[in-house]
């Protein structure tokens, strides 16, 4: 069961997927115009030394869930994601690769990504979603979270 906390109510709900009893899954549902982003994320990327490209997939895997791993090491759900979980999450019909981005330093080395979710258009509005951002370890602390955002 998952229950979005749209910041009014301040819902949560027990979710059996998170194995732990007492454990709870809070969703937020944020909303923000992309006029209202800071312009300047691909400016601090540049000057730091860091480079964005798509996913590409049977290339790209095995580091990303590394990445993932070593981001989400305390998240009992996120950082146990295997292989597996991994492409049944791309076999959903909304993955596009294009909007999974990967975020590298000067030495090539994955430093974070960030997965977005394009939803069906409400009205003029298109509609998106935040669905997954990392930042390694080694990384954390920068600032790349927030240009990658």
């Amino acid at each position: 069961m998952i229950l979005i906390n749209d910041s009014v109510g301040g819902m949560k709900a027990q979710d059996s997927t998170l194995g732990s009893p007492g454990m709870v899954r809070e969703l937020w549902l944020l909303k923000q115009e992309i006029s209202e982003l800071a312009p300047n994320s691909s400016t601090f990327l540049s000057e730091n030394g860091f480079h964005l490209r798509s996913f590409i997939l049977g290339e790209d895997d095995g580091i990303w869930l590394s990445l993932n791993a070593q981001s989400f090491k305390d998240h009992p759900e996120q950082g146990s994601w295997s292989h597996q979980t991994f492409l049944e999450k791309i076999n959903e019909g909304w993955f596009d690769p294009e909007r999974f981005l990967l975020c590298f330093d000067d030495e090539g080395q994955l430093a974070g990504c960030v997965w977005n979710k394009e939803h069906p258009t409400e009205g003029r509005n298109r509609v998106g979603e935040l669905f997954l951002l990392c930042v390694s370890p080694s990384h954390q602390g920068c600032g790349l979270g927030r240009s990658l955002v």
